[in-house]
């Protein structure tokens, strides 16, 4: 769903089997609504204006996740990411990032 103009995640919560989610170059500004995808692997969020990583607390499954071009200025709330090996970080705000802040050593980061 990119170039959609949405600026809020929602009306996904039937959608427990979904694998894959882009949602690039829209106007989401806050990641929410996300708490049913438990089967979620790869989410692109990358393009939007997101400052802050907070409502991904249920994406357990997640392996991908895509957040080029925000305004994010700190990784943090991650870390219980287990099964994430890519994150994308890649335009954002920041220099560095803290490896206590990844899931694991074997996340590669690109930023």
């Amino acid at each position: 769903m990119p170039l959609n103009h949405i600026s809020e995640i929602k009306g996904l919560e039937n959608l427990e089997k979904l694998e894959w989610l882009n949602l690039e170059n829209n106007r989401i500004t806050e990641i929410k609504g996300l708490d049913s995808l438990k089967k979620l692997e790869m989410l692109n969020l990358s393009y939007n204006g997101i400052s802050e990583i907070k409502g991904l607390d249920s994406l357990e499954n997640l392996e991908k996740l895509m957040l080029d071009y925000n305004y994010i200025l700190e990784v943090k709330d991650i870390k219980h990411l287990k099964n994430l090996a890519e994150l994308f970080f890649e335009g954002n705000e920041f220099d560095n990032i803290d490896e206590n802040e990844l899931p694991s050593k074997d996340c590669e980061v690109i930023f």
